[in-house]
Protein backbone atom coordinates (compact mmCIF):
# COMPACT_ATOMS: atom_id res chain seq x y z
CA UNK A 1 0.00 0.00 0.00
CA UNK A 2 3.06 2.29 0.67
CA UNK A 3 6.83 2.38 0.91
CA UNK A 4 9.57 4.87 2.30
CA UNK A 5 13.29 4.81 2.41
CA UNK A 6 15.83 6.56 3.63
CA UNK A 7 19.61 6.88 3.30
CA UNK A 8 19.99 3.45 4.74
CA UNK A 9 17.10 1.78 5.51
CA UNK A 10 13.30 0.81 3.49
CA UNK A 11 9.84 0.51 5.09
CA UNK A 12 6.65 -1.01 3.75
CA UNK A 13 2.67 -0.92 4.68
CA UNK A 14 0.91 -3.87 3.62
CA UNK A 15 -2.81 -4.22 2.47
CA UNK A 16 -3.59 -5.75 6.00
CA UNK A 17 -1.75 -3.32 8.33
CA UNK A 18 1.56 -5.26 9.04
CA UNK A 19 4.80 -3.56 8.02
CA UNK A 20 8.04 -5.01 6.60
CA UNK A 21 11.43 -3.21 6.85
CA UNK A 22 14.93 -4.19 5.61
CA UNK A 23 18.53 -2.64 4.99
CA UNK A 24 20.37 -0.90 8.09
CA UNK A 25 19.66 -1.72 11.43
CA UNK A 26 22.34 -0.02 14.00
CA UNK A 27 20.00 1.95 15.92
CA UNK A 28 17.18 -0.69 15.63
CA UNK A 29 15.22 1.41 12.66
CA UNK A 30 13.82 -2.52 11.06
CA UNK A 31 11.67 -2.45 14.52
CA UNK A 32 12.08 -6.62 14.89
CA UNK A 33 13.90 -6.11 18.13
CA UNK A 34 17.62 -6.71 16.76
CA UNK A 35 20.32 -4.37 15.51
CA UNK A 36 21.12 -6.37 12.61
CA UNK A 37 21.31 -5.19 9.09
CA UNK A 38 18.65 -7.22 6.67
CA UNK A 39 18.96 -7.81 3.00
CA UNK A 40 15.19 -9.03 3.26
CA UNK A 41 12.78 -7.71 4.48
CA UNK A 42 11.60 -8.44 7.96
CA UNK A 43 8.20 -8.10 10.02
CA UNK A 44 8.08 -4.79 12.68
CA UNK A 45 7.10 -6.20 15.94
CA UNK A 46 3.71 -5.85 16.29
CA UNK A 47 3.51 -8.32 19.65
CA UNK A 48 3.96 -5.03 21.88
CA UNK A 49 2.15 -1.69 21.43
CA UNK A 50 1.17 -2.67 17.31
CA UNK A 51 -0.68 -5.38 18.70
CA UNK A 52 -4.17 -5.74 17.26
CA UNK A 53 -3.55 -2.31 15.49
CA UNK A 54 -3.69 -1.62 11.51
CA UNK A 55 -1.32 0.88 10.45
CA UNK A 56 -2.59 3.31 8.04
CA UNK A 57 0.23 5.65 7.05
CA UNK A 58 4.27 5.68 7.74
CA UNK A 59 7.01 8.53 7.64
CA UNK A 60 10.78 7.27 7.36
CA UNK A 61 13.34 9.35 9.12
CA UNK A 62 17.10 9.19 9.19
CA UNK A 63 17.26 6.26 11.50
CA UNK A 64 13.84 6.11 12.69
CA UNK A 65 10.22 5.44 11.46
CA UNK A 66 6.64 6.80 12.64
CA UNK A 67 3.53 5.09 12.11
CA UNK A 68 -0.20 6.33 12.63
CA UNK A 69 -3.47 3.70 13.32
CA UNK A 70 -6.44 3.56 12.17
CA UNK A 71 -7.43 4.32 15.38
CA UNK A 72 -5.35 7.37 16.09
CA UNK A 73 -2.45 5.62 17.79
CA UNK A 74 1.19 7.18 17.20
CA UNK A 75 4.39 4.92 16.98
CA UNK A 76 7.94 5.44 16.51
CA UNK A 77 11.27 2.74 16.56
CA UNK A 78 15.02 3.42 16.19
CA UNK A 79 16.94 6.34 16.92
CA UNK A 80 16.34 8.41 19.52
CA UNK A 81 19.15 10.76 20.58
CA UNK A 82 17.43 13.78 19.71
CA UNK A 83 14.13 12.73 21.29
CA UNK A 84 12.63 12.17 17.88
CA UNK A 85 10.76 9.20 19.21
CA UNK A 86 8.25 11.26 21.15
CA UNK A 87 7.85 9.30 23.72
CA UNK A 88 9.69 11.77 26.66
CA UNK A 89 13.29 9.64 26.42
CA UNK A 90 16.34 9.66 24.26
CA UNK A 91 16.35 6.19 24.56
CA UNK A 92 16.94 4.10 21.30
CA UNK A 93 13.81 1.85 20.49
CA UNK A 94 14.54 -1.86 18.66
CA UNK A 95 10.66 -1.96 18.51
CA UNK A 96 7.80 0.33 18.08
CA UNK A 97 7.07 2.90 21.34
CA UNK A 98 4.08 5.14 21.35
CA UNK A 99 4.54 8.42 21.11
CA UNK A 100 3.14 10.16 24.19
CA UNK A 101 -0.14 11.74 23.34
CA UNK A 102 -0.79 12.96 27.01
CA UNK A 103 -0.04 16.92 26.59
CA UNK A 104 -0.72 18.89 23.48
CA UNK A 105 -2.17 16.13 21.32
CA UNK A 106 -4.59 15.04 23.75
CA UNK A 107 -8.15 14.26 22.46
CA UNK A 108 -6.65 15.15 19.30
CA UNK A 109 -7.11 12.90 16.00
CA UNK A 110 -3.94 12.64 14.00
CA UNK A 111 -4.66 12.88 10.28
CA UNK A 112 -1.39 13.48 8.65
CA UNK A 113 2.15 12.53 9.68
CA UNK A 114 5.99 13.45 8.48
CA UNK A 115 9.52 12.10 9.34
CA UNK A 116 12.63 14.51 9.02
CA UNK A 117 15.95 13.62 10.25
CA UNK A 118 15.66 13.56 13.48
CA UNK A 119 12.27 14.98 13.92
CA UNK A 120 8.73 14.48 13.56
CA UNK A 121 5.36 16.34 12.54
CA UNK A 122 2.31 15.63 13.55
CA UNK A 123 -1.35 17.42 11.53
CA UNK A 124 -4.59 17.26 13.54
CA UNK A 125 -8.03 17.12 12.13
CA UNK A 126 -9.08 20.16 14.15
CA UNK A 127 -5.53 22.02 12.31
CA UNK A 128 -3.26 21.41 15.33
CA UNK A 129 0.69 21.12 14.25
CA UNK A 130 2.42 18.93 16.47
CA UNK A 131 6.49 18.63 16.48
CA UNK A 132 9.00 16.77 18.36
CA UNK A 133 12.69 16.05 18.26
CA UNK A 134 15.62 18.19 17.07
CA UNK A 135 14.67 21.83 17.22
CA UNK A 136 18.05 23.50 16.76
CA UNK A 137 17.31 24.76 13.38
CA UNK A 138 13.65 26.02 14.06
CA UNK A 139 12.46 22.96 12.26
CA UNK A 140 9.67 22.48 15.36
CA UNK A 141 7.90 25.60 14.52
CA UNK A 142 7.57 26.35 18.21
CA UNK A 143 9.87 29.85 17.85
CA UNK A 144 13.00 28.14 19.97
CA UNK A 145 15.71 26.66 18.78
CA UNK A 146 15.26 23.08 21.63
CA UNK A 147 14.32 19.54 20.74
CA UNK A 148 11.87 18.06 22.48
CA UNK A 149 11.17 14.46 23.78
CA UNK A 150 7.35 15.51 23.67
CA UNK A 151 5.12 17.16 21.28
CA UNK A 152 4.91 20.72 21.17
CA UNK A 153 2.65 22.77 19.16
CA UNK A 154 3.48 25.00 16.29
CA UNK A 155 3.12 28.22 16.17
CA UNK A 156 0.11 28.80 14.17
CA UNK A 157 -0.15 32.44 15.18
CA UNK A 158 1.59 34.24 12.18
CA UNK A 159 1.28 33.00 8.35
CA UNK A 160 -0.79 30.10 9.35
CA UNK A 161 -3.38 31.85 11.44
CA UNK A 162 -7.20 30.92 10.14
CA UNK A 163 -5.34 29.07 7.61
CA UNK A 164 -6.30 24.99 7.00
CA UNK A 165 -3.08 22.75 6.52
CA UNK A 166 -4.12 19.87 3.98
CA UNK A 167 -0.68 17.99 3.94
CA UNK A 168 2.69 18.41 5.98
CA UNK A 169 6.05 17.10 4.43
CA UNK A 170 9.73 16.92 6.72
CA UNK A 171 13.23 17.29 5.52
CA UNK A 172 16.12 17.01 6.91
CA UNK A 173 16.18 19.95 9.08
CA UNK A 174 13.63 21.94 7.44
CA UNK A 175 9.89 21.69 7.36
CA UNK A 176 6.17 22.72 4.97
CA UNK A 177 2.61 22.71 5.30
CA UNK A 178 0.77 23.23 2.92
CA UNK A 179 -2.87 25.46 3.26
CA UNK A 180 -5.73 24.87 1.54
CA UNK A 181 -6.20 27.94 -0.04
CA UNK A 182 -2.83 27.01 -1.85
CA UNK A 183 -0.69 29.48 0.11
CA UNK A 184 2.88 27.15 1.84
CA UNK A 185 4.40 27.78 4.83
CA UNK A 186 8.34 26.75 5.24
CA UNK A 187 10.18 26.62 8.73
CA UNK A 188 13.50 25.54 9.97
CA UNK A 189 17.15 25.43 8.60
CA UNK A 190 17.72 27.48 5.53
CA UNK A 191 21.53 27.79 5.04
CA UNK A 192 20.83 26.32 1.82
CA UNK A 193 18.04 28.59 0.54
CA UNK A 194 15.79 25.23 0.79
CA UNK A 195 12.92 27.45 2.37
CA UNK A 196 12.31 29.24 -1.02
CA UNK A 197 11.85 32.34 0.80
CA UNK A 198 14.39 34.27 -0.65
CA UNK A 199 17.07 34.10 2.10
CA UNK A 200 19.43 31.97 4.03
CA UNK A 201 17.98 33.07 7.38
CA UNK A 202 16.39 30.01 9.76
CA UNK A 203 13.12 30.75 10.86
CA UNK A 204 12.27 29.40 13.84
CA UNK A 205 8.12 29.68 12.98
CA UNK A 206 6.35 28.98 9.86
CA UNK A 207 7.11 31.77 6.86
CA UNK A 208 5.87 32.07 3.76
CA UNK A 209 7.10 30.29 0.59
CA UNK A 210 7.52 32.85 -1.70
CA UNK A 211 5.30 31.53 -4.94
CA UNK A 212 5.58 33.68 -7.74
CA UNK A 213 2.49 35.01 -9.78
CA UNK A 214 -0.71 32.72 -9.21
CA UNK A 215 1.71 29.55 -8.94
CA UNK A 216 0.12 27.19 -6.39
CA UNK A 217 2.29 24.00 -5.25
CA UNK A 218 0.22 20.93 -5.73
CA UNK A 219 2.65 17.91 -5.01
CA UNK A 220 5.63 18.91 -2.62
CA UNK A 221 8.34 15.92 -2.02
CA UNK A 222 11.35 16.21 0.47
CA UNK A 223 12.80 13.94 1.79
CA UNK A 224 14.53 13.02 5.50
CA UNK A 225 18.50 13.34 4.43
CA UNK A 226 17.44 15.96 1.92
CA UNK A 227 18.14 19.72 2.20
CA UNK A 228 16.20 20.82 -0.72
CA UNK A 229 12.48 20.68 -1.69
CA UNK A 230 10.49 19.76 -4.77
CA UNK A 231 7.14 20.40 -6.04
CA UNK A 232 4.86 20.42 -8.60
CA UNK A 233 3.32 23.58 -9.94
CA UNK A 234 0.82 23.64 -12.15
CA UNK A 235 0.86 25.65 -15.30
CA UNK A 236 -2.04 27.65 -17.62
CA UNK A 237 -2.75 25.78 -20.51
CA UNK A 238 -1.50 27.07 -23.81
CA UNK A 239 -3.27 28.40 -26.38
CA UNK A 240 -4.93 26.00 -29.34
CA UNK A 241 -3.80 27.09 -32.64
CA UNK A 242 -4.63 25.72 -36.28
CA UNK A 243 -3.41 27.47 -39.51
CA UNK A 244 -6.09 27.94 -41.95
CA UNK A 245 -5.57 28.34 -46.04
CA UNK A 246 -4.15 31.60 -47.12
CA UNK A 247 -6.87 33.91 -49.30
CA UNK A 248 -6.33 36.74 -51.97
CA UNK A 249 -3.25 35.06 -53.03
CA UNK A 250 -1.85 37.49 -55.83
CA UNK A 251 1.81 37.53 -57.49
CA UNK A 252 3.18 39.99 -55.02
CA UNK A 253 0.54 39.65 -51.78
CA UNK A 254 -1.42 37.05 -49.37
CA UNK A 255 -3.72 36.86 -46.68
CA UNK A 256 -2.54 34.45 -44.13
CA UNK A 257 -5.00 33.00 -42.21
CA UNK A 258 -5.45 31.46 -38.28
CA UNK A 259 -7.41 30.16 -35.57
CA UNK A 260 -6.96 30.91 -31.71
CA UNK A 261 -8.56 30.04 -29.00
CA UNK A 262 -7.15 31.48 -26.17
CA UNK A 263 -7.49 28.73 -23.45
CA UNK A 264 -8.60 30.22 -20.83
CA UNK A 265 -6.51 33.67 -20.75
CA UNK A 266 -5.63 36.25 -23.75
CA UNK A 267 -3.23 35.40 -26.34
CA UNK A 268 -1.29 37.29 -28.69
CA UNK A 269 -1.25 36.13 -32.37
CA UNK A 270 0.97 36.80 -34.95
CA UNK A 271 2.74 34.86 -37.93
CA UNK A 272 5.39 33.61 -39.39
CA UNK A 273 6.59 33.28 -42.76
CA UNK A 274 9.38 32.75 -45.82
CA UNK A 275 10.40 30.18 -48.24
CA UNK A 276 11.18 27.33 -46.34
CA UNK A 277 10.12 26.30 -42.84
CA UNK A 278 12.54 28.34 -41.11
CA UNK A 279 10.61 31.02 -41.93
CA UNK A 280 12.37 34.58 -41.16
CA UNK A 281 9.59 36.98 -41.31
CA UNK A 282 6.87 37.85 -39.07
CA UNK A 283 3.21 39.54 -39.22
CA UNK A 284 1.54 40.48 -36.46
CA UNK A 285 -2.03 39.32 -36.64
CA UNK A 286 -5.33 41.13 -36.10
CA UNK A 287 -6.82 41.18 -34.01
CA UNK A 288 -3.33 40.78 -32.10
CA UNK A 289 -4.90 39.80 -28.99
CA UNK A 290 -7.27 36.86 -28.94
CA UNK A 291 -9.72 36.66 -26.15
CA UNK A 292 -11.83 33.23 -26.48
CA UNK A 293 -11.80 31.94 -29.71
CA UNK A 294 -11.87 33.27 -33.35
CA UNK A 295 -10.01 33.82 -36.52
CA UNK A 296 -7.02 36.23 -37.26
CA UNK A 297 -5.40 37.18 -40.52
CA UNK A 298 -2.41 38.93 -41.71
CA UNK A 299 -2.36 40.94 -44.94
CA UNK A 300 1.17 40.66 -46.20
CA UNK A 301 2.72 42.14 -49.54
CA UNK A 302 6.24 42.66 -51.13
CA UNK A 303 6.18 39.24 -52.13
CA UNK A 304 8.12 37.06 -55.04
CA UNK A 305 5.54 36.21 -58.13
CA UNK A 306 5.33 32.48 -58.78
CA UNK A 307 6.61 31.61 -55.63
CA UNK A 308 6.17 29.29 -52.98
CA UNK A 309 5.98 30.25 -49.44
CA UNK A 310 5.67 28.63 -45.90
CA UNK A 311 3.84 29.62 -43.22
CA UNK A 312 2.18 29.42 -39.67
CA UNK A 313 0.18 31.21 -36.90
CA UNK A 314 1.94 31.26 -33.65
CA UNK A 315 0.16 32.13 -30.08
CA UNK A 316 1.55 33.38 -26.78
CA UNK A 317 -0.63 33.02 -23.64
CA UNK A 318 -0.07 33.00 -19.71
CA UNK A 319 1.04 28.76 -20.02
CA UNK A 320 3.64 29.34 -23.04
CA UNK A 321 3.84 29.12 -26.90
CA UNK A 322 1.77 27.47 -29.47
CA UNK A 323 2.95 26.62 -33.08
CA UNK A 324 0.63 26.52 -35.92
CA UNK A 325 0.93 23.86 -38.54
CA UNK A 326 3.04 24.79 -41.67
CA UNK A 327 1.08 25.82 -44.67
CA UNK A 328 1.99 26.53 -48.61
CA UNK A 329 0.86 28.87 -50.79
CA UNK A 330 1.95 30.20 -54.72
CA UNK A 331 1.49 33.35 -55.43
CA UNK A 332 1.00 34.07 -59.22
CA UNK A 333 3.31 34.44 -62.18
CA UNK A 334 3.10 37.77 -63.98
CA UNK A 335 2.40 37.33 -67.17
Amino acid sequence: MAAATSGGHSLALCADGTLAAWGRNNFGQLGNNSTSNSAVPVLVDQSGVLAGKKVVRIAIGGSFNLALCADGTLVCWGRNDEGQLGDGTTTVRLAPVLVDTSGVLNGKTVVDIAAGGTFCLALCDDGTLAAWGRGGDGQLGDGSSRSQSLPVLVDTSGVLDGKTIVEIQAGSHHSMAICSDGTVAVWGDNYYGQLGDGSRTDRPVPGLLALSGTDRIIRPRFDSSAHHALALVPRPPIPVVETLAATAVADTEATLRGRVSSNGSDATAWFEYGLTEDYGNTAPAVPALVSGTGEVTAAIDGLRSGTTYHFRVVASGDGGIALGEDRTFTTTSVA
